[in-house]
Protein backbone atom coordinates (compact mmCIF):
# COMPACT_ATOMS: atom_id res chain seq x y z
CA UNK A 1 0.00 0.00 0.00
CA UNK A 2 1.53 3.33 -1.06
CA UNK A 3 1.40 6.34 1.23
CA UNK A 4 1.62 10.03 0.54
CA UNK A 5 4.64 11.83 2.00
CA UNK A 6 3.90 12.73 5.63
CA UNK A 7 0.93 10.36 5.85
CA UNK A 8 0.91 8.08 8.86
CA UNK A 9 -0.06 4.44 8.53
CA UNK A 10 -2.83 3.66 10.97
CA UNK A 11 -2.56 0.51 13.04
CA UNK A 12 -5.55 -1.82 13.27
CA UNK A 13 -7.92 -1.03 16.13
CA UNK A 14 -7.24 -2.96 19.31
CA UNK A 15 -9.41 -3.15 22.39
CA UNK A 16 -7.63 -1.93 25.50
CA UNK A 17 -8.00 -3.59 28.89
CA UNK A 18 -10.04 -0.59 30.09
CA UNK A 19 -12.44 -1.08 27.19
CA UNK A 20 -12.73 -4.80 27.97
CA UNK A 21 -14.12 -3.88 31.37
CA UNK A 22 -16.82 -1.91 29.56
CA UNK A 23 -17.44 -4.83 27.19
CA UNK A 24 -17.44 -7.94 29.38
CA UNK A 25 -18.25 -10.26 26.47
CA UNK A 26 -14.84 -9.77 24.90
CA UNK A 27 -12.11 -12.23 25.88
CA UNK A 28 -9.44 -10.99 28.28
CA UNK A 29 -5.76 -11.33 27.49
CA UNK A 30 -3.71 -13.57 29.80
CA UNK A 31 -2.05 -10.47 31.27
CA UNK A 32 -5.45 -8.99 32.08
CA UNK A 33 -6.58 -12.23 33.74
CA UNK A 34 -3.45 -12.21 35.92
CA UNK A 35 -3.86 -8.51 36.74
CA UNK A 36 -7.53 -8.93 37.70
CA UNK A 37 -6.71 -11.89 39.95
CA UNK A 38 -3.85 -9.98 41.57
CA UNK A 39 -6.16 -7.01 42.21
CA UNK A 40 -8.79 -9.28 43.79
CA UNK A 41 -6.21 -10.86 46.10
CA UNK A 42 -4.83 -7.47 47.06
CA UNK A 43 -8.31 -6.14 47.77
CA UNK A 44 -9.11 -9.19 49.90
CA UNK A 45 -5.91 -8.80 51.93
CA UNK A 46 -6.58 -5.08 52.41
CA UNK A 47 -10.11 -5.71 53.66
CA UNK A 48 -8.81 -8.34 56.10
CA UNK A 49 -6.31 -5.79 57.37
CA UNK A 50 -9.05 -3.18 57.82
CA UNK A 51 -11.41 -5.56 59.65
CA UNK A 52 -9.03 -6.19 62.53
CA UNK A 53 -10.08 -4.53 65.79
CA UNK A 54 -7.90 -1.56 66.57
CA UNK A 55 -5.36 -2.40 69.24
CA UNK A 56 -5.58 -0.17 72.27
CA UNK A 57 -2.23 1.53 72.51
CA UNK A 58 -0.84 3.02 75.64
CA UNK A 59 -0.47 6.78 75.29
CA UNK A 60 3.12 7.65 74.49
CA UNK A 61 4.89 10.02 76.80
CA UNK A 62 7.72 11.86 75.09
CA UNK A 63 10.21 13.54 77.34
CA UNK A 64 13.40 15.44 76.78
CA UNK A 65 15.29 12.93 78.87
CA UNK A 66 18.99 13.57 78.75
CA UNK A 67 18.73 17.07 77.33
CA UNK A 68 18.93 18.84 80.66
CA UNK A 69 21.19 16.29 82.38
CA UNK A 70 24.10 17.91 84.13
CA UNK A 71 22.68 21.44 83.89
CA UNK A 72 22.30 23.24 87.22
CA UNK A 73 18.59 23.64 88.09
CA UNK A 74 18.83 27.45 88.25
CA UNK A 75 19.96 27.55 84.59
CA UNK A 76 17.21 25.30 83.24
CA UNK A 77 14.60 28.05 82.65
CA UNK A 78 17.22 30.15 80.81
CA UNK A 79 18.25 27.14 78.76
CA UNK A 80 14.65 26.40 77.78
CA UNK A 81 14.08 30.04 76.83
CA UNK A 82 17.23 29.99 74.72
CA UNK A 83 16.05 26.84 72.93
CA UNK A 84 12.67 28.43 72.12
CA UNK A 85 14.27 31.69 70.91
CA UNK A 86 16.86 29.99 68.69
CA UNK A 87 14.53 28.99 65.82
CA UNK A 88 13.15 32.55 65.72
CA UNK A 89 16.66 33.97 65.47
CA UNK A 90 17.58 31.54 62.70
CA UNK A 91 14.43 32.42 60.78
CA UNK A 92 15.10 36.14 61.00
CA UNK A 93 18.72 35.66 59.94
CA UNK A 94 17.70 33.46 57.01
CA UNK A 95 16.06 36.40 55.20
CA UNK A 96 18.44 37.58 52.49
CA UNK A 97 21.19 35.09 53.23
CA UNK A 98 20.92 33.38 49.84
CA UNK A 99 21.62 36.64 48.03
CA UNK A 100 24.54 37.30 50.38
CA UNK A 101 26.13 33.97 49.48
CA UNK A 102 25.80 34.57 45.73
CA UNK A 103 29.04 36.49 45.35
CA UNK A 104 29.23 35.52 41.68
CA UNK A 105 26.00 37.37 40.86
CA UNK A 106 26.66 40.78 39.25
CA UNK A 107 25.26 43.63 41.31
CA UNK A 108 26.15 46.86 39.51
CA UNK A 109 25.12 48.25 36.16
CA UNK A 110 28.76 48.16 35.00
CA UNK A 111 29.05 44.49 35.92
CA UNK A 112 25.82 43.71 34.05
CA UNK A 113 27.00 45.61 30.98
CA UNK A 114 30.35 43.82 31.11
CA UNK A 115 28.54 40.49 30.72
CA UNK A 116 27.20 41.56 27.32
CA UNK A 117 30.68 41.70 25.73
Amino acid sequence: MDHEVGEVERSPKQITDAQRVLHPGSPMSPKTVVAVERARLLEASMSRRDDRPAAVLEPQVITNAGVDDGVPPDLLPDNRQHLTDRPRQEASQAVGTKRDRETHAPRTKDQLLALRY
